[in-house]
C-alpha cells in the first residue's frame, strides 16, 4: 500500500480540486497506511506515511503549475523553516566522539548523519509549505474542518470493531501489531489503534474531529443534527480511554460551541506560549509536579502511577540534557540514559518535547516548537482573525495538540498541516484591504482557483506568487493562495 500511495495521490489531483486532493492525499495517508513500514534507502531518509505521502502530493502539485514551496512572508517563520532544516548540522560539533559506557557503545555525531536528518526535516515540513501556498484563501478552515470530521466518522467503525474484538485491524490487513498489545488494555477493555502507532494517536486524531464538529455546528447555529454529529465523536473519544484528550475535550468544546473567537484565540495563545516556555519552566523547578500527580490521584491512581513514572523519566533525561544544553546529543540514542553492564536503556522518553530537548539542545527545541507555535502567536496578533469564528477553533484546536506534545510524541502530519493552513490564512487576512472581501473563483479544469477582489475589474485576477508575493498576476496562471 506504501508503494502504490503515489499512484493513489495522482488518482486524488486527477479527480479532486487540487486543495481536496492536496489534504486527503496527507490526511489519507495518516489515516490508512501502515504506521511502521517504511521503504529503506541509501543517504536519503526513509520513505514512510509521513514523508513518501508529502513528496507525492508535492511533486503532483507542482506538476499541475503550481508554486507549493514557497516561504512564507513573516521573516521569523521563514528563518525557522531554513534553522529547523540545517539545524541538525549543530549537534555535529558537540558529539564529534563516540560514547563509551561499560559494554554500549554509541558512535559519533556525522556529516552524513546530519545530512541525513536534515533531508528528513525538510520533507516532513512540506505540508505547512503546501498548507500556507494552497490553502490560504476564504473557505480553507472549513475544508480542513470538514476534512477532519469525515475522517473521524470513517473511524468510527474500525474504532467500534477494536474495542469490541481487539485493536486487530492492522494484523489482518498488514499483518503485524504496531505496538505493546499490554498498553491497548485499559479499564476492562481494548484501545483501539486501527492503522496508527498507538491508541493515544488515535484518541487525538478523534479530539480533532470532535473539535471540527464543534466548530462547524457552530457554524450552522447549533443545527440538531450537528450537534449529534459532536455527540457521537464525544463518545468515539470516550471509547478511546485515552484520559488526557478527554480532559482537553472537556476543556476546549465548550469554549469553541460558546466563546467568542477572541477568547478561543487568547487560551490558544496562552497554551503555546506554555509550550514553548516548557524546558525553561521545568528546569527552573516552576513546574508543580507534585500537584500534577495529586491531580491525577484524584481522577484515576492508575493514570497517577503512569503520570509519576514519565515524571521522572523526564528528571533524569531533563539532567542529561541539560549536560548538553546548547548542541544536544545528537541521535543514536546517545540522549538516553544506559545501564553500563547490561547494555539497555533505564530511561523512557514519552513527550517530544524533552526528546526534542535530549537531541537538539535548547536552541532546537526553541526552533522546532517556535515553528509549531509562532503560527498562534500570529492568529492572536491579527485583528481580522477575530472575525473568523472558523479559523479561531482550528488555532485553538492546533495548540492543545501541542500541548499533548509536553506529555506524548504525538507529532504527526497534522501538526504541519494546520500550522501550515493558519500562516496562509493569516498572512491572506492582513493582505486583504479591510472592508473588502476576497471571492475564490470556482476552479477550472485541472483545478485552479485564483482570487478576485472587488474593483479589479476582472475576475480572473490573482494576487501574485501566492500570499507572500506582490503584484498582481495575469488570467491563466496556476497560482493559489
Amino acid at each position: 500500500m506504501l508503494v502504490a500511495w503515489p499512484v493513489v495521490t495522482a488518482v486524488l489531483f486527477q479527480r479532486m480540486e487540487v486543495r481536496r486532493a492536496f489534504v486527503w492525499s496527507i490526511l489519507g495517508a495518516y489515516m490508512f497506511l501502515s504506521p511502521l513500514t517504511a521503504i529503506a534507502l541509501p543517504v536519503v531518509p526513509d520513505m514512510d506515511k509521513t514523508t513518501l505521502p508529502n513528496i507525492a502530493a508535492a511533486i503532483m502539485a507542482m506538476l499541475l503549475g503550481y508554486r507549493v514551496l514557497q516561504m512564507p512572508s513573516n521573516p521569523l517563520m521563514k528563518i525557522l523553516i531554513v534553522l529547523w532544516i540545517v539545524g541538525p548540522w549543530d549537534s555535529i560539533f558537540g558529539n564529534e566522539q563516540p560514547l563509551i559506557e561499560g559494554i554500549t557503545y554509541r558512535p559519533a555525531q556525522s556529516a552524513y548523519d546530519a545530512f541525513n536528518v536534515m533531508l528528513r526535516q525538510a520533507v516532513v515540513v512540506v505540508p505547512l509549505l503546501m498548507g500556507r501556498n494552497l490553502l490560504a484563501e476564504d473557505g480553507s478552515e472549513r475544508l480542513i474542518l470538514r476534512a477532519l470530521l469525515t475522517g473521524g466518522l470513517i473511524y468510527s467503525l474500525p474504532m467500534l470493531v477494536e474495542v469490541r474484538l481487539s485493536p486487530q485491524i492492522n494484523v489482518w490487513i498488514y499483518g503485524y501489531f504496531a505496538h505493546d498489545f499490554g498498553q491497548m488494555m485499559r479499564y476492562g477493555g481494548y484501545r483501539p489503534m486501527v492503522f496508527m502507532t498507538h491508541g493515544l494517536w488515535v484518541a487525538l486524531f478523534t479530539f480533532s474531529a470532535l473539535i471540527a464538529a464543534a466548530a462547524l455546528a457552530r457554524a450552522q447555529r447549533l443545527d440538531l443534527r450537528a450537534l449529534a454529529i459532536v455527540g457521537w465523536m464525544a463518545v468515539m473519544l470516550v471509547i478511546c480511554k485515552s484520559m488526557a484528550p478527554i480532559l482537553y475535550a472537556l476543556a476546549v468544546v465548550p469554549l469553541v460551541l460558546l466563546a467568542p473567537a477572541r477568547i478561543q484565540l487568547t487560551v490558544a495563545a496562552v497554551l503555546a506560549m506554555i509550550v514553548l516556555s516548557f524546558p525553561l519552566l521545568r528546569l527552573s523547578g516552576l513546574v508543580p509536579v507534585e500537584g500534577l500527580i495529586a491531580a491525577a490521584n484524584a481522577l484515576d491512581p492508575d493514570r497517577a502511577l503512569s503520570l509519576a513514572f514519565r515524571l521522572h523519566n523526564e528528571d533524569l533525561l531533563l539532567a542529561r540534557a541539560a549536560e548538553k544544553l546548547w548542541t544536544g546529543w545528537g541521535s543514536f540514542g546517545r540522549n538516553l540514559i544506559v545501564d553500563p553492564v547490561s547494555g539497555e536503556y533505564v530511561t523512557i522518553p514519552d513527550g517530544a518535547w524533552i526528546i526534542t530537548m535530549g537531541v537538539q539542545g535548547l536552541p532546537g527545541y526553541v526552533i522546532e516548537f517556535g515553528l509549531y507555535t509562532l503560527p498562534v502567536f500570529m492568529a492572536w496578533r491579527t485583528r481580522a482573525v477575530r472575525s473568523e469564528p472558523l479559523l479561531a477553533a482550528l488555532v485553538l484546536m492546533h495548540a492543545t495538540m501541542l500541548i499533548d506534545l509536553i506529555p506524548n510524541a504525538t507529532l504527526t502530519p497534522l501538526t504541519y498541516l494546520l500550522a501550515g493552513i493558519i500562516v496562509g490564512r493569516v498572512e491572506y487576512l492582513r493582505r486583504v484591504p479591510a472592508g473588502r472581501t476576497a471571492t475564490p473563483i470556482v476552479p477550472g479544469r485541472g483545478g485552479r482557483p485564483g482570487l478576485a477582489l472587488p474593483g479589479s475589474g476582472s475576475a480572473g485576477v490573482g494576487v501574485g506568487d501566492g500570499v507572500g508575493g506582490g503584484g498582481v498576476t495575469v488570467p491563466g496562471l496556476r497560482t493559489i493562495l
